[in-house]
């Protein structure tokens, strides 16, 4: 539908309806097509096979100037090739942090205890995130606790068991 809304709003729908019934129209067939009541969804991908078809021969009927609506319909394709290619941006508001974490990848800084706490010094400022503490137990690494969301240049402290001699941070923008 909101093909047909954009056809409407370009003022070219009824012209186009009416390639279907006339029979010296060289479109007459992709028109007949096109606005077939049982069809609801069109495809204007550029990177599949269909789209790239039907782009074909919207390309084709502008490049005819059919019905002298060359220039409304270059308009109209503009306008169907960004409803049906949107940018996508899956990463875009995920950390660093956050993606070498899920990836298993997330370096990890040697850090040393004393006393039941653990201080970090970032050197620079870095996207907020909250650094995992870790224990390493064979080859294996085990959480710990969590640092609350650090992002500003300085120190940050965490609380961790008295126990410990050498623990393991994240460290994925490598400022600590």
């Amino acid at each position: 539908h909101i093909i047909i809304a954009t056809l409407v709003q370009a003022g070219i729908l009824k012209t186009l309806q009416r390639m279907a019934d006339d029979d010296e129209n060289p479109f007459q067939d992709a028109m007949t097509g096109f606005f077939d009541p049982g069809i609801y969804d069109y495809n204007f991908q550029t990177d599949h096979p269909i789209g790239q078809a039907n782009l074909g021969l919207l390309d084709a009927m502008i490049a005819s100037d059919i019905g002298g609506l060359g220039a409304d319909l270059t308009g109209v394709r503009a306008q169907f090739v960004a409803l049906a290619n949107p940018t996508v941006k899956p990463f875009e508001s995920v950390t660093l942090h956050a993606f070498l974490t899920t990836k298993g990848t997330c370096p990890r800084k040697e850090v040393t205890p004393q006393g039941g706490w653990l201080t970090i010094t970032l050197s620079d400022d870095v996207e907020r995130h909250a650094p995992v503490v870790w224990q390493q137990v064979g080859t294996h690494f085990v959480r710990v606790t969590q640092f609350p969301a650090v992002e500003a240049a300085g120190e940050y402290i965490a609380k961790v068991s008295q126990g410990f001699s050498t623990l393991y941070v994240d460290d994925a923008y490598g400022v600590i």
